[in-house]
């Protein structure tokens, strides 16, 4: 019997120390290729190396269409950002759903992530963000790119719009797949009408610009 505290302490002890004090949890960041923005593809001015812009608009107009640049006027470290601009659009545009983002797919040590709780950070800055939302997503891929589990901001209440400096949003996503190999980063922003089927929606056309930067996954 008088050995049962000093088994209760050891069974315990990875929830709380003996002492009653917390004992400390280090996270790890993870190394997401060009997080900042900062390397280009050879000769490539606007494609900000292992990142891929796409953008479109229901009806689809090219013309019209959200756009994507690297910007050096606004960066929260480093000198660059990438920026995904609304421009205003004709009244007689007829724009239903407006959609934008920048993502990248890498490859992940499976062994050192398994099991691992993952959180996403990144920094954003809003301008006159009107009918729009920003939106941070984060997600696992198995085997021949097999969707596993994802998180994203756009399934909480947090409302990434209007005008804000540099702020930090986060986005947990819980413990990764045992067989997780890749994982998938999206910065997005939506716009338009009742049409675009997603959680926030607007009655009319969005407009705004959008700073994103300094993005990190940390190992916990």
């Amino acid at each position: 019997m008088k050995y049962l505290p000093y088994l209760a302490c050891l069974t315990l002890f990875l929830l709380s120390a003996c002492d009653g004090t917390q004992p400390t949890f280090e996270s790890i960041e993870l190394e997401v290729p060009n997080a900042s923005f900062e390397k280009f593809d050879r000769g490539q001015t606007e494609q900000p190396e292992g990142w891929e812009f796409t953008q479109t608009t229901v009806p689809r107009n090219e013309e019209l269409a959200p756009r994507g640049h690297i910007s050096q006027e606004n960066a929260w470290s480093g000198q660059k950002a990438a920026k995904v601009e609304l421009p205003p659009l004709p009244p007689d545009a007829n724009i239903q759903v407006q959609l934008a983002s920048w993502r990248q797919t890498f490859d992940v040590d499976t062994e050192a992530l398994a099991g691992k709780n993952l959180k996403l950070q990144v920094k954003i800055k809003v301008e006159n963000l009107v009918n729009a939302s920003a939106n941070i997503r984060i997600k696992t891929l198995g085997e021949d790119n097999r969707l596993q589990i994802f998180k994203s901001t756009e399934g909480s209440s947090i409302r990434i719009e209007g005008n804000s400096d540099w702020r930090v949003y986060s986005v947990f996503l819980g413990r990764a797949p045992v067989d997780i190999q890749q994982l998938n980063i999206l910065l997005e922003v939506v716009g338009g009408g009742p049409h675009t089927g997603r959680l926030f929606q607007y009655e009319a056309p969005g407009t705004g610009t959008v700073y994103f930067d300094k993005v990190q996954v940390t190992v916990h």
